[in-house]
């Protein structure tokens, strides 16, 4: 109660133009850091009540928090066993923020009601939607568990397949229920090998019922050999998007941002020593890095 709802406005450089950026004050990150590490811990209850609170005492929301505090409301309730409520606040959220794995998470709560077909239209929205495909290892698991008890085998097996090739192509362990599901089938096992090709294969598939064209990042496009050495020095943003900043190699800096989906993102934070490929230069200032491995 007595944190500061000041918000403190700092300078920040937009196409080539300083503009000010009203940050969130210490009162509203106290919510967000409080209930964003309830869920972590799964104290469900205490996260619904001070999500609750949050959206009732903060006037004014900063980097899309009301969004994210109705989430945690949503996921709450969820975890608390209210099925119908979560998928209500879901749908609200939605239509202000269009993330991919809010359309997952609907897609799981349609699945576990019975609701089979809406729930691989929102899947399908889902791998259709911005986003690296190997932060959608699940999504893709998801998708297979739908068509399969849609009986379309064939398709579901190469999901199942495709999570598992690009957690291996990532040196990710593989989960035994991803194990169990192969098991259940009798086709011919795909190698690691044919990624490229079932990655081809099934973005086709998906963009059959996309009407509105966004291409999932393909990383072949963009991957090299060349592997360096680096340290995080600055975090910049810190939210329920993910991360942000910059890590040093060789004197020189450069720039990194994680999706809060991504394995690595929680053990990110300055200090810490990674292995991170160049991307190819886009023109934008910054020239970015993708960050492959924490070393220690």
């Amino acid at each position: 109660e007595n944190l500061s709802k000041e918000c403190s406005t700092i300078q920040v450089e937009r196409k080539g133009q300083l503009k000010d950026m009203e940050l969130a004050s210490d009162f509203e990150n106290w919510y967000t850091y409080k209930t964003k590490s309830l869920t972590k811990i799964g104290e469900w209850q205490e996260c619904l009540d001070l999500s609750k609170e949050a959206l009732e005492k903060i006037e004014n929301f900063h980097y899309s928090n009301d969004a994210w505090f109705s989430r945690r409301v949503a996921i709450a309730k969820k975890n608390l066993g209210n099925t119908e409520d979560t998928i209500q606040e879901l749908e609200t959220i939605l239509k202000k923020k269009r993330e991919w794995f809010i359309q997952k998470e609907l897609a799981e709560l349609y699945l576990e009601k019975g609701n089979i077909d809406l729930a691989f239209k929102m899947a399908i929205n889902a791998i259709n939607n911005f986003g690296p495909l190997e932060f959608k290892v699940d999504l893709l698991y998801l998708i297979g568990k739908i068509l399969k008890q849609q009986d379309k085998l064939d398709l579901s097996f190469k999901h199942f397949t495709l999570s598992k090739l690009v957690r291996q192509s990532e040196e990710w362990k593989l989960p035994q229920k991803l194990f169990e599901e192969l098991r259940g089938f009798t086709f011919t096992e795909v190698p690691l090998t044919e990624l490229k090709e079932l990655k081809k294969e099934l973005q086709k598939f998906w963009d059959s019922f996309n009407t509105t064209p966004i291409k999932t990042f393909d990383k072949s496009r963009t991957a090299t050999n060349n592997n360096f050495e680096g340290e995080i020095i600055e975090i910049r943003n810190d939210n329920e998007r993910g991360k942000d900043g910059f890590l040093k190699s060789n004197g020189q800096k450069y720039y990194f941002s994680v999706s809060s989906n991504f394995h690595l993102t929680p053990n990110i934070f300055v200090g810490k020593k990674v292995l991170f490929e160049i991307l190819p230069h886009i023109e934008t200032k910054k020239e970015q890095v993708k960050i492959k491995k924490i070393i220690s």
